[in-house]
């Protein structure tokens, strides 16, 4: 299928880890080649690579029958490293969905890195952790075509952690939107450096809770 002018590749039937990698491996190598073909400089050859990224939905339903497991946290640690060893061998960025646990929702607060189902691989390998919340008012539910939620980063190797953003979703489109015309990381950034926050930026405490102003 083509997307936005690119080859997507859609596979709603695979789950075994060494499928997955096997796939990944082909569509890479026959992009890169494609590539290739079409002519790249020398210096850009070591960085390129076939795919632009890779979707997962979710890790808890990989399956790896060449190894059992009694615990699912055990099945994580060993599928994460894998999986991160092959974005990082063949340059491709990876997003990975997860499930979460009820208790946050529960508690009534924001997720935390703890509330990743059998968390402690996917945690120790991502290199970034980003969470959609969507915020609820005491008796209130939100309905309609458009809700607010926010976007909060829990972990990054190289940037901010615990800040957040808000974002629309649209039910009718099932599609994000930053709340204004701004990129919604670039309130984040403006945030961080003292300015204002268009974006919706706010800095977000240990126990969940939102700190407004917090990098202000």
């Amino acid at each position: 299928e083509a997307w936005c002018g690119k080859q997507l590749f859609i596979y709603d039937d695979v789950f075994n880890l060494q499928d997955i990698e096997r796939i990944t491996e082909k569509h890479n190598r026959e992009l890169l080649d494609e590539k290739l073909r079409a002519g790249v400089p020398d210096e850009q050859r070591a960085c390129l690579s076939g795919l632009d990224f890779v979707v997962g939905d979710y890790l808890q339903i990989v399956e790896t029958p060449e190894r059992k497991f009694l615990k699912k946290s055990d099945q994580l640690d060993y599928i994460c490293p894998r999986l991160k060893k092959l974005h990082r061998l063949k340059n491709i960025p990876g997003f990975w969905g997860s499930q979460i646990t009820r208790t946050a929702q529960n508690e009534k607060r924001r997720p935390m890195l703890f509330d990743l189902s059998d968390s402690s691989g996917l945690e120790k390998a991502a290199d970034r952790v980003l969470f959609l919340h969507m915020p609820q008012v005491e008796g209130q539910e939100q309905t309609g075509g458009e809700v607010q939620v926010e976007l909060i980063q829990r972990k990054s190797r190289n940037g901010p952690r615990d800040v957040a953003v808000d974002l629309v979703f649209d039910r009718v489109l099932t599609r994000f939107r930053p709340t204004t015309s701004r990129a919604p990381m670039d309130g984040v950034a403006a945030r961080m450096r003292g300015g204002s926050s268009a974006g919706g930026a706010a800095g977000i405490g240990r126990d969940g809770r939102i700190q407004k102003g917090a990098f202000a």
